[in-house]
């Protein structure tokens, strides 16, 4: 695996990447050389809270570098089928296997996403075109890496470069994601698959949101809006029974700098102005936001390259719990300060190499106990 940003501590990003170059060199073996296994996530831009933290890879389709177009009408190779995928795995030895099938609707099919798909679906013939399963699932039994697979789903790479992007531009970013998922882990606030409880904030969503509020305090620019982009493709992705071009554009702002007047970002900012909840949203959308704008929700956290709600999932009860949490540990810093003093220096030593694993143990132990 190609590190990228903060670097993992040497014997996991070992054992990483001798997972991820066994599992590469398999795919290539079974269906071809012209599949490329690509991680993306937080783990390529340093801001993982866990080292148990699932690896999020793609299979890249050289043959489809846009997606599934429109007007190709090509039969899918065998790979696009995570039930075959699926099968290869289990009979080479790999843990805990199991093909998650959902994907978009198909063509003609109903306006709601992430349908379940039905088993007759599940194989690369299927006359929808876009019934594409979402990943597979899988333990590597030697090195217990666990990953989430999925074929030529290029967004989250691209995504990811946008990420990586942000954190070279602001080395603390990183860092500060690690300890802000910590505490929403530690809170019950960090599983948007809702297995530890009613859905709630995926790690992308956080990231989103602490972006936007070092973006609110300038300390960083907007990568999109550079003229002088670095990345510039696109992506064709379904979605609720209509196919749409996904425009993939950003820069580095080389020449940004950020304000003589600002000042570094301190955890207290994070719960400050979260304390009491979000930018309300306006009654009527300006035309330049749609149609459709994704506003349904009771919260709306948009993703940068689809703009769809990455918090759709969100209840009301979920988000009153997020305030309120916000709110108590706000309060808690402000009655103590010696206490928040003391939390502030452990969420500095995050940055340090040498003592990042002390101090986000610390953390996680004394600060933010589940």
């Amino acid at each position: 695996m190609r590190q990228q940003g903060p670097m993992a501590s040497s014997p996991l990003r070992l054992k990483r990447e001798h997972a991820i170059g066994k599992l590469s060199a398999f795919i290539r073996k079974q269906y071809g050389e012209q599949y490329q296994v690509r991680v993306f996530g937080s783990t390529c831009y340093g801001a993982s809270s866990r080292d148990s933290s699932d690896l999020d890879l793609t299979i890249f389709d050289s043959e489809r570098p846009y997606g599934i177009e429109p007007w190709d009408e090509r039969q899918l190779p065998a790979i696009y089928s995570v039930n075959d995928l699926a099968k290869k795995l289990k009979h080479r030895g790999y843990l805990n296997v199991s093909a998650v099938a959902k994907a978009t609707v198909p063509i003609g099919g109903s306006s709601n996403d992430d349908v379940p798909m039905q088993p007759q679906c599940i194989n690369a013939n299927c006359p929808h075109r876009a019934c594409l399963p979402a990943a597979v699932k899988c333990t590597d039994p030697k090195t217990g890496v666990t990953f989430d697979v999925n074929i030529n789903n290029r967004l989250g790479v691209y995504n990811t470069a946008l990420l990586r992007q942000y954190c070279l531009l602001d080395p603390s970013l990183p860092y500060f994601l690690k300890v802000v998922k910590l505490w929403m882990y530690s809170r019950g606030l960090n599983s948007a698959s809702g297995r530890h409880g009613p859905p709630s904030f995926s790690s992308y969503a956080i990231t989103i949101m602490t972006i936007a509020l070092y973006q609110h305090f300038e300390l960083l620019p907007n990568l999109q809006a550079d003229k002088q982009a670095i990345l510039q493709t696109h992506f064709w992705e379904k979605r609720g029974g209509v196919q749409r071009k996904i425009d993939v554009r950003f820069g580095a702002c080389k020449d940004w700098r950020p304000p003589q007047t600002a000042r570094p970002l301190i955890l207290r900012d994070w719960f400050d102005i979260r304390d009491g909840g979000f930018v309300d949203r306006p009654s009527e959308i300006p035309s330049i936001w749609g149609p459709p704008f994704p506003g349904t929700g009771n919260v709306v956290v948009l993703d940068p390259l689809t703009f769809k709600n990455c918090t759709h999932m969100i209840s009301s009860e979920t988000l009153a719990k997020f305030r309120r949490e916000c709110m108590d540990m706000l309060n808690r810093m402000k009655r103590n300060k010696a206490w928040s003093t003391q939390l502030q220096d452990y969420v500095s030593l995050v940055a340090d190499p040498e003592y990042s694993d002390y101090a986000l143990t610390a953390l996680r132990r004394t600060y933010f106990p589940r």
